[in-house]
């Protein structure tokens, strides 16, 4: 497993460079990184992490690529008993002391198995018991932060599990805006970090769909000059990514979400933005921007990503029938 690890950090760390990544260099980075996790190659997570904070490791798409490591710490730990990452972490710990990963981490690690405790529930519903389990883990992540806070802000990674771990503790609102503004002075257009504070607007936190849309809004303005209108289009994505009948269910609008689109794949012109935007397209009954979108990908096109139902055939077959007007709100 070390040698598979070791292959793919070597051919990362030759091309972690914007113009050499696309969308499948990203899926190699969760790949490595997964196998230097489950083979416990703490030194290869930890280049991996300083290569991947260099300010042009980002892929073509705009993802960044530090990015993978929450991703992988997200569905690694999901579901890992807490004996089993109580051992993964001390042994991390005597092999690497200085290491400002782990920290990181373990908070995600046990972030997960908060999430994990409460389901889908609201934190409202739970019983004094899950509540105590569930507030117990948040606080084994908040001790996780504070080991070495300083060399781990120099992460957008420290900064997002910083963000929920605030949040799931019901900090005051003004508290996670505080932990956000300071985080995107560093990291002025990462997304994750504007994922993480819009979470606890949602329903499940005793939020709502204005909120979120009152905030996708700020964000956006606040990316502007950097990313354009793109931050509407990359925050309404992960409503997608969470519930069904986007439309239907949130206060976006298409026309908006169209010209996001449009900022979005002008700066990151991979094929994957093109597919993304094409899919909402179709979901939108934008039969213009959908034909369109499908000729300029040609053989490139595959739709329906976070869209269950939707696929580059059955757009094909929505653009060949007279559809109903497309979304407007």
């Amino acid at each position: 497993m070390r040698g598979l690890a070791a292959a793919i950090v070597t051919f990362l760390l030759s091309s972690a460079h914007g113009a050499d990544l696309d969308h499948r260099a990203y899926a190699k980075a969760f790949t490595g990184i997964f196998t230097a996790l489950q083979g416990a190659d703490f030194a290869a997570l930890e280049r991996m992490h300083e290569q991947f904070l260099e300010p042009d490791a980002r892929a073509l798409d705009g993802t960044w690529m530090v990015q993978a490591f929450q991703d992988v710490f997200e569905s690694s730990f999901r579901f890992e008993a807490p004996a089993a990452i109580e051992k993964r972490f001390a042994g991390w710990k005597r092999l690497a002391p200085r290491s400002t990963l782990r920290p990181i981490a373990e908070a995600f690690a046990w972030q997960q198995r908060a999430w994990v405790s409460k389901g889908s529930r609201r934190y409202a519903e739970l019983t004094s018991a899950e509540r105590r389990a569930f507030d117990g883990l948040i606080a084994r992540a908040a001790d996780a932060l504070r080991e070495e806070p300083a060399a781990g802000a120099r992460s957008p990674l420290w900064h997002t599990a910083a963000i929920l771990t605030a949040g799931a503790q019901a900090r005051p609102a003004s508290d996670l805006d505080t932990l956000l503004e300071e985080a995107v002075r560093r990291f002025p257009a990462y997304v994750p970090l504007f994922a993480a504070r819009m979470e606890f607007l949602l329903p499940e936190w005793g939020g709502d769909f204005a909120a979120v849309d009152r905030f996708v809004r700020t964000a956006m303005e606040g990316t502007r000059a950097l990313e354009g209108r793109a931050m509407y289009a990359w925050l309404y994505l992960e409503i997608a990514r969470r519930y069904a009948g986007l439309f239907d269910r949130s206060l976006v609008s298409w026309p908006e979400m169209r010209t996001a689109f449009e900022d979005m794949v002008e700066r990151h012109p991979d094929v994957w933005n093109r597919n993304v935007y094409a899919t909402f397209a179709c979901r939108a009954r934008d039969a213009e921007t959908t034909l369109r979108l499908l000729g300029e990908l040609g053989a490139a096109a595959s739709l329906g990503v976070w869209s269950p139902g939707v696929s580059t055939e059955s757009c094909l077959r929505m653009v060949r029938t007279p559809p109903p007007p497309s979304r407007q709100s």
